[in-house]
């Protein structure tokens, strides 16, 4: 949820850091940079020194939920300041999904999409014990399974406060406050953190720039909702033009799903494109 670029805006807008190099990349991530301290698996922390500034823990991890992370986590988070980003509902947690198909996978399903992890193959060999992987299955199978998976899954970016109890200082950032005003968000995580802000011209410039390159994920979302609501009213809407990646159809199944209708998925390897062919696929539960 945009640590990178929080980092990165840590490091070279206040006083406090030395100033590090990165930029915007195409995708509109800035995993050009390299974070100090970023674990990602509990073996991570092996790594672990009490000289690091700044570290940026994911979580949960694929070997472990947000509060054994907190439990085993090595450094003295009550002498710390933390600062806690997370999807406040499910929505936000959905557009996070787009966010990091696009910035992480690149937009090309592979082991690094969160759960489709290559350590998980066994998990997908329930739908045909031929499968050896999960990208043995087809893509209506795939969809059908990470529309009925996800909602469950992404809880863990929504429902941290249960978690943080044991710690006496942090800061809950929601993240989708960061796309909406990523400047108001950064002030308060200077100031929470006792850091000297400098905004100097190219602090504007680069606010400009990161906010204007997330628009293409936020309109993708924004269109999820226009097909949802135009299939349910039967109403004319294509989208043939429009980039449509598997894990927005996956959250449009699962929104019609919401609404009392499963698609008729079997072999449905080509996702519809107009409002009219998605409604005749609709079943009322």
């Amino acid at each position: 949820m945009f640590g990178s670029t929080l980092e990165y805006m840590l490091r070279n807008y206040t006083d406090n850091f030395e100033k590090s190099h990165g930029y915007i990349t195409s995708d509109g991530s800035l995993h050009s940079y390299k974070k100090e301290y970023h674990p990602i698996i509990l073996k991570d922390f092996e790594n672990f020194s009490n000289t690091i500034q700044i570290s940026t823990p994911i979580y949960p991890f694929p070997d472990a939920k947000l509060n054994e992370i907190i439990d085993k986590w090595p450094g003295q988070l009550n002498e710390s300041k933390n600062i806690f980003i997370r999807a406040e509902t499910l929505e936000d947690a959905e557009l996070n999904l787009l966010f990091q198909f696009y910035k992480i996978v690149k937009g090309v399903l592979n082991d690094n999409f969160g759960i489709f992890g290559k350590d998980n193959n066994k998990n997908f060999a329930n739908w045909n014990s031929s499968y050896l992987h999960w990208l043995d299955m087809q893509k209506w199978e795939l969809r059908e399974w990470f529309s009925i998976y996800y909602p469950n899954w992404v809880n863990e970016w929504i429902n941290v406060e249960r978690d943080l109890s044991a710690i006496n200082k942090f800061l809950l950032i929601n993240s989708i406050n960061i796309l909406n005003d990523i400047d108001t968000e950064f002030t308060k995580i200077v100031k929470f953190s006792e850091l000297n802000a400098n905004k100097n011209n190219d602090y504007y410039k680069f606010i400009s720039s990161w906010t204007l390159s997330q628009d293409y994920i936020i309109e993708e979302f924004k269109l999820i909702d226009n097909i949802v609501q135009k299939t349910l009213k039967n109403l004319e809407f294509d989208w043939t033009s429009s980039r449509l990646c598997i894990i927005s159809e996956c959250i449009i199944q699962k929104r019609l799903r919401d609404n009392g209708y499963e698609i008729k998925c079997y072999n449905l390897n080509n996702f519809p494109t107009n409002s009219e062919q998605l409604y005749n696929l609709l079943e009322k539960q």
